[in-house]
């Protein structure tokens, strides 16, 4: 495939959201923090650079069931000036769970597609792991980004935010 038939996708890592009193670990009901909001404005600034540079457009978007990954999707989406896209929540699972899962969401995609994928840090990590970038210390950043494709020849990394 060529890079315009290639299947894109952008996976992002919420953004910074209020912690629970007392500590806890509920997932529910955890808005993003003012400084959230900039980190998902500032993905989505980087994404539609990434958008207008390949000529993509956002297709779908897998979110978690998390308040904190469903708004930096929304934060994101103004950004990038996307018609309203597919959107759904899934699991998005660790390690091996990934790489099946973003094989399965991509491969319905049609050229110039991108899909959009908010969750958390090991996913992003495991993300990383998949394009080649197994010591990155882009998964623990609350609003990285990891954009890639997967065309006949595997995964590949294109572009990453922040830069490290």
């Amino acid at each position: 495939m060529d890079e315009i038939g290639a299947r894109w996708f952008a996976y992002v890592r919420h953004a910074e959201y209020a912690k629970i009193a007392g500590g806890g670990r509920r997932n529910d009901g955890r808005p993003l923090t003012e400084l959230g909001v900039t980190q998902a404005r500032a993905a989505g600034d980087f994404l539609a650079d990434v958008i207008r540079r390949h000529g993509l457009r956002v297709a779908e978007v897998v979110t978690t069931a998390t308040q904190r990954t469903q708004q930096t999707a929304d934060v994101i989406l103004t950004r990038v000036d996307a018609s309203p896209p597919a959107r759904r929540e899934a699991s998005i699972g660790r390690g091996g769970d990934v790489a099946d899962r973003m094989a399965l969401w991509t491969a319905d995609l049609r050229a110039g597609e991108l899909l959009l994928i908010v969750g958390h840090g090991p996913s992003l990590s495991a993300v990383l792991d998949l394009v080649g970038l197994r010591t990155s210390a882009l998964g623990s950043l609350h609003g990285a980004v990891a954009v890639g494709r997967r065309d006949g020849e595997g995964w590949s990394r294109m572009a990453f935010f922040p830069e490290k």
